[in-house]
């Protein structure tokens, strides 16, 4: 009966620490997410987007999807910038903005190919 009982014990510490690492990874990083357009609102496939932070200056790049569209998945909590650069097209750098736990980040770039002012408008949207 013994034997039993302390099994029963193990298979209920090894679901409830199962479950508590499962919490706490979910729980460390936020994510930046956007689309890179141009002022008419055509979306712009293969732009580099460069994520920057900036304390450590550890840098991340991918290239956006045919749907204008980038994602930086896992992003530790703290300061960064985005950096969007595509031949033909100004290289813009966004104002430095903040990344929280569970929080994802949204980004709409406008980039005009004039050359004219990059057009930046972030917004934070907390995960539930």
């Amino acid at each position: 009966m013994d034997g039993i009982r302390n099994a029963k014990r193990l298979i209920v510490i090894a679901v409830v620490a199962g479950f508590s690492v499962c919490c706490l990874y979910a729980q460390t990083f936020g994510e930046v997410t956007g689309r890179v357009t141009d002022p008419s609102g055509a979306i712009i496939p293969g732009a580099s987007i460069t994520l920057t932070n900036v304390n450590t200056n550890a840098a991340r790049n991918v290239v956006t999807t045919e749907a204008g569209a980038y994602t930086f998945p896992s992003v530790s909590p703290g300061s960064y910038r985005l950096k969007t650069e595509l031949p033909g097209f100004k290289t813009t750098v966004s104002e430095q903005f903040e990344v929280q736990v569970q929080q994802v980040r949204l980004s709409t770039h406008g980039i005009d190919s004039s050359l004219a002012a990059f057009m930046n408008f972030l917004r934070a949207k907390a995960s539930s």
